[in-house]
């Protein structure tokens, strides 16, 4: 099969992962913001990576504390993305060495990541890689969208639609990339790290993994359209 077009998962793939303490401190400046100073374990876990559902947190909010969760999630949106430009500052969020590698792909390519859009921008604009791609997207601020995160494949599809793709692949390191993939009815690949060693990927697999996102293009290379 020929490749039409190869979209990127950012996080683990392109850049290293965000550092705890970035989701942490977000979560922890949050609750202080809207004068939440003694929190239950909930209050910070739903504002961390929204334990349970919005509609759960919703209720729970605005039960307990008489406050729209949808203010408190917009709020912790804009101090998320503005610790992971820190993090990028200090560091802590660099540059996979292979990743430059992208301009030299021979057709168009895009991201799609679980990240916030915000954030996505920053990190790509910070490696000077925001260029490198035909379409980019992250999670929306919106929480009403927070189930668009992978594998639901709707933004991935929305990229293939941007991309004019008939036939893609997508690149992730998580088996949720994989499965987002299936879903969009396109091929998956997977780059090993030291983090995902124990990954597994029920039902299907990625039909390409490798141990680096250089190796991985390598072995993708024959099978995009333009390299035939």
């Amino acid at each position: 099969m020929a490749y039409d077009a190869v979209v990127f998962d950012m996080d683990g793939v392109l850049v290293e992962r965000t550092p705890q303490w970035v989701f942490d401190e977000t979560a922890e400046e949050t609750l202080s913001a809207f004068d939440i100073t003694d929190p239950m374990g909930y209050e910070y876990r739903a504002i961390r990576h929204l334990e349970g559902t919005p509609d759960r947190a919703l209720e729970h909010f605005d039960a307990e504390y008489g406050i729209d969760f949808e203010e408190v999630w917009q709020h912790r949106d804009e101090v998320l993305a503005s610790k992971q430009a820190t993090a990028v500052q200090r560091n802590e969020k660099n540059l996979y060495d292979d990743a430059r590698r992208v301009d030299d792909i021979p057709v168009p390519t895009g991201v799609v990541s679980n990240n916030l859009q915000p954030a996505v921008e920053t990190v790509l604009n910070s490696y000077d890689l925001a260029d490198s791609f035909d379409t980019v997207y992250g999670l929306s601020t919106r929480l009403s969208e927070y189930d668009y995160r992978k594998p639901n494949p709707t933004y991935l599809e929305a990229a293939l639609r941007d991309l004019d793709a008939d036939s893609a692949v997508y690149v992730g390191d998580r088996a949720s990339d994989v499965k987002a993939a299936r879903r969009a009815g396109i091929d998956g690949a997977f780059v090993r790290r030291p983090f995902n060693d124990d990954e597994v990927f029920p039902p299907a697999s990625p039909r390409f993994a490798a141990d680096s996102l250089g190796e991985l293009l390598d072995d993708l290379e024959p099978h995009l359209a333009q390299a035939e």
